[in-house]
């Protein structure tokens, strides 16, 4: 069995490999928790992934009830990304926080944190700027409600505004996630029955 396994770890390819660095490239922080469509009570309040975010950007309501949006968005080779929640189109006294996070895997998970920003925009606004995402491929930018906001976060406009010098944008399909891989994610008999096979 061990021999097997060490096998299968030598066969595979160095991305693969690299993809899980918790220490490398892709900076410190933990991944992105999507909120499963599943129903399930056993975990936290996830960022609710709304669209595809593709240049020029989108406008959107922040509410109490879905407080953390999450925008998947592509980002090629040498590509510089910057991401703003603008002045023009969002209302006055929002305070908000970006993060983002990835590269997307093959399971549909965003495993970093590679950015986060709460004021580097006009006022209490986020701004992220200049990101080089470390492999091409898509992203999950998320989308809160900052602790310092004068205006009340249910209903609140906002405006969220992508650019990049270099490629962000693609018609490449994002793989829709299915019930099993949700339920990968999110489930805890999946990791229940993990620790039981292990022990």
């Amino acid at each position: 069995m061990r021999t097997l396994l060490l096998s299968a770890l030598l066969l595979t390819p160095p991305i693969a490999l690299t993809a899980c660095d918790t220490n490398g490239a892709f900076g410190a922080g933990g991944g992105a928790d999507i909120n499963g469509a599943d129903g399930k009570a056993d975990g936290t309040t996830g960022i609710e992934v709304i669209a595809r975010l593709r240049p020029a950007g989108v406008d959107v309501v922040m509410t109490a009830a879905v407080p953390r949006l999450g925008y998947v968005f592509y980002a090629g080779v040498d590509t510089k990304v910057t991401l703003e929640v603008t002045h023009g189109g969002s209302q006055q006294g929002v305070d908000t926080v970006l993060k983002v996070y990835g590269p997307r895997l093959g399971d549909g998970s965003y495993p970093k944190t590679i950015s986060s920003d709460d004021d580097g925009g006009y006022g209490k606004l986020s701004k992220i700027a200049e990101l080089e995402p470390p492999v091409p491929g898509f992203y999950l930018a998320e989308l809160a409600n900052g602790p310092n906001a004068t205006e009340p976060a249910d209903g609140a406009r906002v405006h969220l505004a992508l650019s990049c010098s270099g490629t962000c944008d693609t018609d490449a399909p994002i793989a829709p996630l299915t019930e099993d891989l949700k339920w990968f994610q999110r489930a805890a008999e999946r990791r229940a029955s993990y620790l039981q096979a292990y022990g």
